[in-house]
């Protein structure tokens, strides 16, 4: 595996071997006879020791110990067989050689050691602690045990004596309440209290188990046994051939290496390092970054990152910066992408830096995000930098910037930029901050809004038409007034024509229209007809997709479901002939009735031929009335035609109204949202401050809205602003404003309708008392479609009111030092849940008094969500208790690991602001 840093593993730290006289089963090599040659012994050993890795990772247990008492055989077997493991391939298990002792003063102990300890070192312990010599290796079971010489409050210092032992051993007394030669019993509160050891184990048990009692003294709340508390490693103490027990009190523990200093590390950082049940992984977590290509920190491997804590560390010109830069590169949310310059102290510096280090087309930055389990690899390249490419499982899709910072929310800020962010500038991406814990339902709010944003424009338009179209139909219903009056006229022209003549010439324009009518009749029905059948067919496709007998699952809900399928679908295919039954039917019908009409036509032609020439005398009216009728008739199917076309927009203005309804009820959602945001921001900032929403929105929407709406209408700009206060100031501003939407409406009516020529300007309450006579017909004269579809999708959006807790009082948060508003929002991007935190230099402007709140902060955030920061201040590495290390150099890896491997911690020593100070309390943190 390429990560390099500490991460949770399930431990055992107390297991057996065979040789332990409290064994149970059989031995591997009880069953060879006497004389059984030495290799042949050896042998079952590493058969046995195959055996116990199997068992050990079939139970999930990543890191082992056997901790015989005194003798270690079985030892070099297990890690000869792990060594040869890892040289046929991947192996996910770590081995720990140790001894579990019972010192002079009744007290038992686990000695544990480096993993490749040297055996001659081991048996110098042996020797430094006075065990006997006598172990027999061949033989089936160990050397009896004896009590050591030393009480085990001195074994630290007797083999620390050894510069060869020194560092490469830990010891663990065993604290079980009421447990075999604890630590942790009556008349040994003085003992307990001076021993120098920072944990110690627990037998077959884990802490909640633990009497109240006894949970006190090892929390260190009662100072008769200690001030400090310890550190507890749940152990299963197996010692059965069956390996039944192996895991069963296992400890997750937080290590690097399998050496005593990761173990120590985990020791004095047990609230981010000791877990006794399987942790969980933050839903979204970058796990890795890969960069090629750039003019500066390109990458020869990737680096992999810790899902919880991980900083990266070095001197300045390191790349610290440019690391996260990159990494917000790939997620769409760089300097590229934010506008910053206002209240971005390094805005402009990050964006020169994308634009100079990744110009190369070839330039790319990968990142892979692991997400709900999915791993993702996103890649954004220099030559196509307006998109990321993301792939799944081998298959790859692009997405825009803005959908990877949607599906892969990630909360960054630059050096400085906390401090900035209670400038007025800022206050949009304040909000961003505070609002944080609701993104998710904000987003989906604010995409529900854009949606009915969609819906309005399109409703805006559909009215316009239906108001076009109206206007028209106006037009011609005038018309046919005229052509009414005119048909009348030219009847006056036929009187002395003969009754029966004149029914015939009347009726002839009756036959017309009814000639059109079952045109129009044929052509819809068949039109329906084959829309109706259409759906009966794709309906039936159901039973073609889903119930082929190779189809359905066997299960019995799935048989149950197609039963009733195949019910449904057989009850449809019944309707469906029904309908082509019945179709037959109306077809039969219609060509009998239209042959009928067609032959009563014909007659009246006939009959109105004839009409025609007895009433030649009236020619001139005759022909004056055909021809005004034909007129009457292309008028008529005009205005159906046109009446048919509104019929699907008559809706619009009303649909207007509902979907303003859902604007406003999103716009209360989010004010809702922001609130109970603000609420939590006590206790995100453990009461160092308080938010609340300020009683006004912020309508700078509404304001460029209607500035574009009245412009050039001579309307004076304090006019315009009078509207605006006067919207704001109502009951409900959200109402009103689609109150003064819908005057505005109201007048684009009466202007594209052509009302204005005949009928006076609506009524409008609001722009009456806000604009005067001129300004408002002025107004109306050059209102357009366009500018009424800003004001529909103009939004408010709350404002937070930040207030600092100083001494019993409140200050506005704008008028905090810089210190006091970093660290403020500092401890709410902690404290938040959420993505990734990425977070450049977050000491820059704190106070060094409150750097161990930050501390403290982080262990809390990190068991919720991935940290990333590059930092100068090694007590955020340190006493953060940073999972991984990346130690940059002159735009370089210079090493990457965990502050558990020595190289790092002199890396932290050597180059970070105090480095030394930094692990020197935490040692005296823990009095270790």
């Amino acid at each position: 595996m390429s990560y390099k840093g500490a991460d949770y593993r399930k431990t055992d730290l107390q297991l057996h071997s065979p040789r332990d006289d409290n064994w149970k089963g059989g031995r591997p090599d009880e069953k060879l006879p006497e004389g059984t040659s030495a290799e042949d012994i050896a042998a079952v050993r590493r058969q046995w020791a195959s055996d116990f890795i199997d068992a050990c990772i079939t139970k999930g247990v990543q890191v082992a110990a056997l901790t015989d008492h005194h003798e270690g055989v079985y030892c070099w077997y297990v890690l000869a067989e792990v060594e040869k493991r890892k040289t046929q391939g991947t192996l996910d298990f770590w081995f720990m050689p140790g001894m579990e002792l019972t010192c002079k003063d009744s007290a038992q102990v686990l000695i544990l050691f480096d993993w490749d300890l040297s055996r001659v070192l081991f048996d110098k312990v042996r020797n430094k602690l006075g065990m006997k010599a006598d172990v027999v290796e061949n033989k089936k079971t160990g050397i009896k045990v004896d009590l050591l010489k030393a009480n085990f409050n001195d074994l630290q210092s007797l083999l620390e004596e050894d510069v060869e032992l020194r560092n490469r051993f830990i010891i663990l007394p065993n604290v079980t309440p009421g447990g075999h030669k604890t630590v942790l019993r009556d008349g040994s509160h003085e003992r307990f209290k001076e021993m120098p050891y920072r944990g110690g184990y627990l037998d077959k048990m884990y802490p909640d188990a633990i009497p109240a009692g006894d949970r006190r003294a090892l929390n260190g709340e009662v100072p008769a046994w200690s001030t400090r508390a310890i550190s507890l490693v749940s152990t299963s103490d197996a010692r059965t051939a069956d390996f039944a027990n192996v895991g069963q009190y296992a400890t997750w523990l937080k290590m690097a290496v399998p050496t005593a200093e990761s173990l120590r590390q985990a020791m004095l950082a047990a609230s981010s390092r000791i877990l006794y049940a399987q942790p969980e992984q933050p839903e979204l977590y970058i796990e890795s970054v890969a960069v090629t290509d750039a003019k500066f920190l390109s990458l020869n491997e990737p680096i992999h990152f810790s899902s919880q804590f991980s900083a990266v560390i070095g001197g300045r010109g390191s790349g610290k910066s440019t690391l996260l830069e990159y990494i917000r590169y790939a997620l769409g949310i760089s300097a590229l992408e934010n506008e910053g310059e206002k209240y971005d102290p390094t805005y402009k510096r990050r964006r020169e830096l994308l634009e100079s280090t990744l110009s190369n087309k070839n330039s790319q930055v990968a990142i892979i995000v692991v997400q709900k389990g999915v791993s993702i690899r996103l890649s954004r390249m220099g030559g196509n930098a307006d998109r990321v490419i993301m792939h799944i499982a081998g298959n790859a899709q692009t997405l825009s910037l803005e959908d990877t910072r949607t599906m892969f929310p990630v909360q960054a800020y630059s050096q400085g930029e906390l401090s900035h962010l209670g400038d007025d500038q800022a206050e949009n991406r304040l909000f961003e901050l505070i609002t944080a814990s609701h993104r998710s339902q904000l987003e989906a709010v604010e995409n529900e809004t854009k949606a009915v944003a969609g819906e309005l424009r399109q409703l805006l338009q559909q009215v316009v038409e239906y108001w076009r179209l109206d206007s028209q139909r106006r037009k011609i219903e005038a018309q046919m007034t005229t052509i009414n009056a005119g048909i009348e006229q030219a009847k006056l022209g036929l009187i002395g024509l003969e009754a029966k003549t004149q029914t015939i010439i009347d009726h002839h324009q009756e036959v017309a229209n009814t000639n059109r009518w079952f045109e129009q009749l044929r052509a819809a029905y068949r039109n329906s007809h084959e829309n109706l059948v259409s759906a009966f067919q794709a309906h039936l496709l159901l039973s073609e997709i889903f119930l082929g007998a190779d189809k359905i699952p066997v299960a019995d809900d799935a048989q149950k479901m197609a039963a009733f399928l195949r019910e449904q679908v057989e009850a449809t295919s019944e309707a469906h002939l029904k309908v082509l039954t019945a179709h037959e039917d109306f077809e039969k019908h219609r060509a009998v009735i239209e042959s009928d009409w067609v032959t009563a036509q014909e007659a009246h032609t006939a009959e109105y031929e004839k009409a025609v020439e007895t009433a030649n005398k009236y020619t001139a009216s005759l022909n004056r009335l055909e021809d005004l009728k034909q007129q009457q008739a292309g008028e008529i199917q005009k205005r159906d035609i046109l009446t048919k076309a509104m019929e699907p927009l008559q809706e619009a203005r009303n649909q207007i109204k509902l979907a303003s309804a859902k604007y406003i009820s999103h716009q209360h959602t989010i004010r809702r949202l922001a609130n109970e945001s603000a609420n939590q921001l006590s206790t995100l900032t453990n009461d160092q401050a308080r938010a609340e929403l300020w009683e006004h929105d912020d309508t700078m929407a509404w304001d460029l809205a209607t500035t574009d709406l009245f412009a050039k209408s001579g309307v004076h700009r304090s006019r315009i602003e009078g509207l605006l206060e006067k919207l704001e100031a109502a009951t409900n501003p959200l109402e009103e404003w689609w109150n003064l939407i819908g005057e505005v409406l109201d007048i684009l009516h009466w202007k594209i309708t052509g009302l204005y020529e005949t009928a006076k300007r609506p009524a409008l309450p609001i722009l009456d008392k806000a604009i005067d006579t001129g300004g408002l017909q002025k107004f109306s004269d050059q209102l357009v479609v366009d500018r009424i579809n800003a004001m529909l999708v103009a939004t408010v959006k709350p404002r937070i009111r930040l207030l600092q807790k100083r001494a019993g009082s409140e200050v506005e948060f704008n008028q905090s030092s810089q210190g006091e508003k970093a660290t403020i929002l500092l401890n709410v991007l902690m404290r938040q849940p959420g993505g990734p935190l990425i977070l450049d230099q977050p000491e820059e402007d704190l106070d060094n008094r409150i750097i161990g709140d930050i501390v403290t902060a982080t262990h809390d955030a990190k068991t919720r969500k991935q940290l990333l920061f590059a930092t100068h201040n090694a007590n955020l590495v340190v006493n953060g208790d940073a999972e991984l290390v990346v130690d940059l150099a002159n735009g370089s890896i210079n090493q990457v690991g965990a502050i558990d491997l020595p190289p790092l911690r002199e890396s932290i020593t050597e180059t970070m602001e105090g480095g030394k100070e930094a692990f020197e309390l935490r040692r005296h943190k823990y009095n270790f």
